[in-house]
């Protein structure tokens, strides 16, 4: 089907829609006939033709010819950045088959982006023209004069600092100072920008493609350093990921959630569903009892006080901070972070100071934005196949390692953290543990011993910790009273949003889990775990992180078969107490 649009100020534009059955062959002839139809012309529909060069997966011979074609016959190829084919077989790929064929058409190309609509495979394709050059809007980014941020930031005797008093001492002054110390640094930062030609060499990533840009490039230098058939497989994955969309995801009552809002809620559903207690309970009489005993010994007065933050501790942080990371919320990137002068870094460590003093997390540092990046091999209409990256203040992650700074001197200057445990430790690391298991076998076939190993997964293992339980834990081991307030505190009353493309979800409450992203998060899952059960009868045990193995060596099976169900058994009922 095709129409002839008279245009002012452009000859007239013939546009035909497409669509070329998949088992058919893509002709030239066909092509020639269709692009004669007038001087300016587009073909736009489902022409079944893969290429890599146009964000399919693989390449078929229609895609080839095509691609051939284009010198040949005079016409451009205009495809979304985004695949618009979303097959219901989990076996196949998505792939970009709504592509448009311009020639002779002087019009600007302003977009041309799949839609979430319909209940089908394929998604619809707007293509966006506008006006010939002299009527095309100049599109334009924001840079920064960060020298002029630095320089501004020397002054600080102005609204809204001037209302920080000169002593915060209580849990409303430091929401106030952290409230006026936010609102002055996007201030600043917003006034030095300012908007400049868009460099057509250029494109801005959303944070997606982003984080899916490092995850390839750590993969290749992975595959490089350890050319394992594993770890090159991965590379080559991530080689041939391209940025695409979620697809409409199914839901358990069979509906799909079809459009940008349903699709950011259902995920932000699944999250909050993950980051919540085992339902139905294992045992509630051991709940209870665990919760009462928390709830008395946190009502109490904290006794100990800890090392304040010094100035110098908090450059030597900041100076830290990577400037690539997404801000969070609060919109103050690591980069503004780093222009702070002297003045606004002592109020920082006031902020600091305070809120160790007060044993106080701040509210506004515990909500998170959260975007989901899928997770290879899993199925895509699925809202558990996206890992959630949480995006967190920079100012929250300075206080985090301030904090963690303060716990790991406890439990490792005190050798608290079972020796078995090789995940998150100073002088340890995942090779070294795999090390110590290879060693144990090959020890074994020296004196012709067998042996047998079990690993373990921990399904959702950060995301299912028991607030309680890790509180109660901490204090077993003997934490400074005032730093197990502040990790109660850390951990309740945290909320996310879920963002899709330019749409959030509701607010969301975390319930269990420690929040993923955080620096504190590693150290505190080791706490919670160091008192894993240590078998007897020569079975050894290994843990890297949330990874867990038994392993045991003998001369007869049976020996082996008497002693490691039992270490299995016993660490079964751990896990689930």
């Amino acid at each position: 089907m095709g129409c002839r649009l008279a245009m002012t100020g452009h000859s007239t534009i013939v546009i035909v829609s497409v669509y070329l059955p998949s088992p058919k062959p893509l002709l030239r002839s066909n092509l020639r006939a269709l692009l004669g139809l007038g001087d300016a012309v587009i073909l736009f529909g489902d022409f079944n033709c893969k290429n890599l060069s146009w964000g399919c997966a693989v390449m078929d011979e229609n895609g080839e010819k095509l691609d051939r074609l284009q010198d040949r016959l005079e016409f451009e190829i205009v495809a979304p950045s985004t695949a618009t084919y979303f097959t219901h077989n989990d076996t196949y790929r998505t792939s970009t088959l709504d592509i448009a064929l311009t020639k002779g058409v002087a019009l600007n190309l302003n977009s041309i982006e799949p839609l979430h609509r319909l209940l089908s495979d394929h998604r619809p394709v707007l293509l966006k023209m506008g006006p010939p050059d002299g009527g095309r809007p100049v599109s334009t980014v924001k840079i920064t004069d960060w020298k002029r941020v630095s320089t501004a930031f020397e002054k600080i005797d102005t609204p809204p600092l001037n209302s920080i008093p000169d002593d915060i001492s209580t849990i409303e002054q430091i929401d106030h100072a952290i409230s006026a110390l936010t609102s002055h640094v996007r201030t600043v930062v917003e006034k030095c920008e300012r908007e400049v030609p868009a460099s057509s060499d250029r494109r801005k990533f959303p944070p997606d493609i982003l984080e899916l840009s490092r995850a390839k490039n750590a993969a290749l230098r992975r595959a490089s350093t350890y050319p394992t058939p594993e770890y090159r497989s991965r590379a080559r994955a991530l080689q041939r990921k391209r940025g695409i969309p979620i697809p409409p995801l199914k839901k358990p009552d069979g509906t799909t959630a079809l459009d940008d809002a349903e699709v950011a809620e259902y995920i932000a559903d699944s999250i909050e569903t993950q980051c919540s207690h085992v339902s139905p309970p294992h045992d509630i009489a051991h709940i209870n009892s665990i919760e009462e005993e928390v709830l008395q010994k946190t009502s109490l007065e904290p006794k100990e006080g800890l090392t304040p933050v010094s100035l110098s501790e908090v450059q030597l942080l900041v100076k830290s901070l990577k400037t690539r990371k997404a801000p969070g919320l609060d919109g103050v990137s690591n980069k503004a972070i780093k222009c702070f002068s002297q003045p606004l870094l002592s109020l920082l460590v006031a902020i600091l100071n305070a809120c160790l003093q007060n044993s106080y997390f701040p509210s506004v540092w515990k909500e998170a934005e959260v975007i989901g990046i899928h997770k290879p091999g899993k199925p895509r209409d699925l809202p558990a196949s996206y890992r959630p990256i949480s995006l967190l203040s920079g100012l929250t992650k300075l206080f985090e390692r301030v904090f963690k700074t303060r716990l790991s001197n406890h439990l490792f200057g005190k050798s608290l953290i079972i020796d078995e445990q090789f995940g998150f430790r100073p002088a340890h690391s995942c090779p070294q543990q795999v090390l110590r298991l290879v060693e144990h076998v090959m020890e074994g076939f020296k004196t012709k011993q067998k042996t047998v190993a079990v690993f373990f997964d921990v399904a959702k293992a950060f995301d299912r910790v028991w607030h309680a339980g890790l509180v109660y834990k901490l204090y077993s081991l003997e934490v400074p009273d005032r730093l197990i307030f502040i990790v109660e505190n850390f951990l309740s009353n945290r909320y996310f949003t879920f963002r899709y493309e330019r749409t959030h979800s509701t607010r969301r409450l975390i319930r269990a889990g420690v929040p993923q992203g955080s620096a504190l998060s590693p150290l505190l899952y080791s706490a919670y775990t160091n008192d894993i059960p240590r078998p007897a009868s020569g079975v050894q045990l290994a843990l890297f992180a949330d990874d867990t193995a038994l392993f045991f060596r003998s001369r007869t099976r049976r020996s082996i078969f008497r002693h490691l169900p039992k270490a299995i058994d016993e660490l079964g009922q751990w896990f689930r107490k």
